[in-house]
């Protein structure tokens, strides 16, 4: 089963991270849980609080599926409350932003979607093996100055201060250097970049086993969702452009037929004064 052209390009974008909407929003209502998180909830209750998470969500499926349809129906009418009391929140909500608000809410919510999605891939990818990303020669550099300066392996939490000073550092460092002095790094790159078709056209060969054929349907699901949206922020780009456009030829035809009717007028008065005396 060979994959479509939007997940091959979806793929691609698939481990880029996404620039999210910055904005002052109020906190939106938070979505009510579905059935299963409910029952989830309560059956952590009487768990041993030292039980790792892992067991606990296995422990509660397997009893969830040992309810019946009686006892599910306790849960499905939880579930239903809350989804009313959501949606009738929500509308609130919509109601109390203003048209920028509005706009910046749709513009996050689309984001999440696609977030949420790619994360999805990044699972299925993984369920299939797909092989590791080829690194940047910075990255190489940014990692031999992480074992320089942490020889023991602990390195400082992601957006902590102490990461963000290292990558300042560095990242000025990377900069200032000259084509030879990243030389070393580039060939690590190279070498990567070749290491990672390799695997990855072996990778495609293993997509026409059997056992693979689900997961390539929900990926080619999942990858056609991205295409969709991406296409429709495409297809609304090009509208507020054209829109844009048409405005502005507007905005400066009346702004010239302005300037037409008063330079009328004033050759008009002109006139008039000078026939009067």
């Amino acid at each position: 089963m060979a994959l479509s052209r939007d997940f091959m390009t979806s793929e691609t974008s698939v481990y880029s991270s996404t620039t999210s909407v910055k904005s002052s929003l109020p906190v939106p209502p938070k979505r009510s849980p579905n059935v299963f998180a409910l029952f989830v909830k309560n059956s952590f209750k009487d768990m041993p609080a030292d039980l790792p998470v892992k067991q606990k969500f296995i422990r509660a499926a397997e009893e969830w599926r040992e309810l019946s349809e009686n006892q599910k129906e306790e849960y499905k009418k939880q579930m239903t409350e809350g989804l009313v009391q959501y949606k009738k929140q929500m509308a609130d909500y919509l109601d109390s932003l203003s048209p920028q608000e509005l706009d910046d809410f749709k513009k996050q919510r689309k984001e999440k979607i696609k977030d949420k999605t790619r994360q999805r891939i990044k699972g299925q990818l993984r369920k299939l093996n797909y092989p590791k990303r080829p690194l940047s020669s910075y990255i190489f550099f940014l990692r031999e100055k992480l074992h320089q300066e942490y020889p023991d392996g602990k390195y400082p939490p992601v957006k902590t201060p102490e990461h963000i000073r290292f990558i300042g550092i560095w990242s000025q460092r990377w900069r200032a250097m000259n084509i030879d002095e990243r030389k070393p790094f580039a060939a690590l790159a190279e070498k990567d970049r070749l290491r990672y078709f390799e695997e990855l056209e072996k990778w495609k060969q293993d997509l026409a086993k059997p056992e693979n054929e689900e997961n390539l349907v929900i990926l080619e699901r999942l990858s056609k969702r991205i295409g969709t949206i991406n296409k429709v922020d495409d297809e609304m780009k090009k509208k507020k452009k054209k829109a844009s456009k048409v405005v502005g030829t507007r905005k400066l035809a009346k702004a010239k037929k302005s300037t037409k009717a008063k330079s009328k007028k004033t050759t008009k008065t002109k006139t008039t004064t000078a026939k009067s005396n």
